[in-house]
C-alpha cells in the first residue's frame, strides 16, 4: 500500500475503511435476534462479506489513483515517488558507493542481478552512481580487454536489470554532467 499522496485516493481509502467498519457492526446488529440472545451467522456473514468487497473496492480505486498520479509525476520528470527516500541535492556525486550500500539502497537481489549481468557481458564494474530517478542508475564499467570506461544507465524495474546507454536518457546524462566530479 502506498503512502497517500491524492487527496481522492485518501479520501476513498477512508471510505472503504469506514465501509468495512460499518459493515461490520450492522452485521452484528442485524444478525441479532432481537430479545434472544441468539445470532444468525447467515445474516451477519452476509453483512461482513459485503461490507468486506464494497470497502476493499474503494481502497483498490485509491491504490490506482494513487499509482496514476505516481505515474504521471514520473512521466512529467518529476519523482514523485513518495517511498523513496529524499535525496539531499549535491553539488557532486559521492564517490565511491560501497557494495553494501548499493544493497541496503536496491536491495540484495537487484545488486546480483547488476553484477551478473555485467559478468556475463565480460565487463567490470568500477563504479555504480546511485541516482534521484526512480529505479535508475548509473554503472561506469570497462570491457574485458580494453581500456575505455564507459557510463550506462541501468533500469532496475521488475526483476530484471537493464543496461542501455546514457545517450538514451537526457535526463540522467543531464544530472551527471551537472553533478560529477571535476
Amino acid at each position: 500500500m502506498l503512502p497517500r499522496s491524492n487527496v481522492i485516493g485518501r479520501v476513498l481509502f477512508f471510505i472503504g475503511i469506514f465501509l468495512m467498519i460499518v459493515h461490520f457492526i450492522a452485521g452484528i446488529y442485524f444478525g441479532s435476534i432481537p430479545y434472544q440472545y441468539e445470532q444468525v451467522w447467515s445474516t451477519t456473514f452476509m453483512w461482513w462479506i459485503a461490507g468486506f468487497v464494497s470497502g476493499m473496492l474503494f481502497i483498490g480505486f485509491s491504490e490506482i489513483i494513487e499509482l496514476l498520479q505516481r505515474m504521471l509525476g514520473q512521466q512529467k520528470g518529476n519523482t514523485v515517488n513518495v517511498q523513496e527516500k529524499e535525496k539531499p541535492a549535491t553539488n557532486h556525486i559521492e564517490q565511491p558507493v560501497s557494495k553494501e550500500e548499493i544493497v541496503n539502497e536496491l536491495g540484495e537481489n537487484t545488486t546480483n542481478q547488476i553484477y551478473e549481468l555485467y559478468e556475463m557481458q565480460n565487463k567490470r564494474i568500477e563504479e555504480i552512481i546511485l541516482t534521484p530517478f526512480e529505479k535508475k542508475i548509473l554503472v561506469k564499467s570497462v570491457r574485458e580487454g580494453e581500456f575505455v570506461s564507459v557510463i550506462e544507465v541501468v533500469s532496475t524495474t521488475g526483476n530484471d536489470a537493464i543496461n542501455s546507454t546514457i545517450e538514451k536518457h537526457p535526463e540522467l546524462k543531464e544530472w551527471y554532467k551537472e553533478n560529477k566530479k571535476n
